[in-house]
């Protein structure tokens, strides 16, 4: 009840429960109508940064809003495939400077992602170390999209302690193997639109039931009358999954 009171209060349509972790929600998204997809990002934070790393030189942005001091949370955000991550700061921004919350966002090789949750993990706890010192060791916010959001599936899958909480759009994993764990979870909110072409209502149930399974509080959002698309909407649906992610901090 309490998933449901902060969506309606927020302004972000009807949202009603479809199961023990499934809600449906309506958040007036209007990407479904486009009839063409183009996105160039503007940018106002700082990067490309390089730094090196045992794979190589790596790339990353940041973005740090007015008021934001070191209490402030830190959110990673991994891109999608193609992209880089202006298209991450450039898209957070706006949530990110009502909410005072510092931004991080690497570029994966090539304009996308290894797959491979130790090579990204230890890019994302050097970058960090860079450029938030305040928080190492500490456990930080991960988002990401599509690409992004399969990264960031597997990196919470093997790094759990890394993480307070963790909410991906446009991404699904359903053959990832977790083991059971004992130790402290974080919570895990999957969004995905229910006219997604590429990751399938489907698909993100079976990988909400594989976290589940291995003891996260993990959830589906499913998003109406959406697409893979993110881009022209994603204010609104940054708005929702913060509203989320903002649920798990410390009181």
């Amino acid at each position: 009840m309490l998933k449901l009171a902060v969506l309606l209060w927020l302004g972000f349509g009807l949202c009603a429960g479809l199961g023990a972790a499934e809600y449906n929600i309506n958040l007036n998204l209007t990407d479904a109508g486009l009839k063409a997809y183009r996105y160039a990002p503007a940018f106002s934070g700082q990067g490309p940064i390089a730094i090196a790393t045992a794979a190589g030189w790596r790339q990353y942005y940041y973005y740090v809003p007015v008021g934001a001091d070191i209490h402030s949370p830190v959110l990673i955000l991994l891109h999608g495939a193609g992209r880089d991550g202006r298209s991450m700061i450039d898209t957070w921004k706006g949530v990110a400077d009502q909410h005072r919350i510092r931004l991080l966002a690497p570029n994966g090789e090539r304009h996308n992602w290894s797959m491979q949750a130790a090579r990204e993990g230890n890019l994302l706890q050097q970058i960090l170390r860079a450029v938030y010192p305040d928080m190492a060791g500490k456990p930080v916010y991960l988002f990401g999209h599509s690409n992004g959001a399969r990264m960031a599936l597997r990196l919470v899958a093997a790094y759990p302690q890394a993480f307070a909480a963790v909410a991906v759009h446009g991404g699904t994993e359903p053959g990832l193997t977790l083991p059971a764990r004992a130790q402290r979870l974080p919570a895990l909110a999957l969004f995905l639109g229910d006219r997604d072409a590429i990751f399938s209502v489907a698909s993100g149930r079976t990988t909400v039931g594989r976290f589940e399974e291995a003891g996260f509080a993990a959830s589906l959002y499913v998003l109406q009358n959406h697409t893979h698309w993110y881009y022209s909407d994603a204010q609104r649906i940054n708005k929702s999954i913060w509203a989320f992610l903002a649920r798990q901090l410390p009181r």
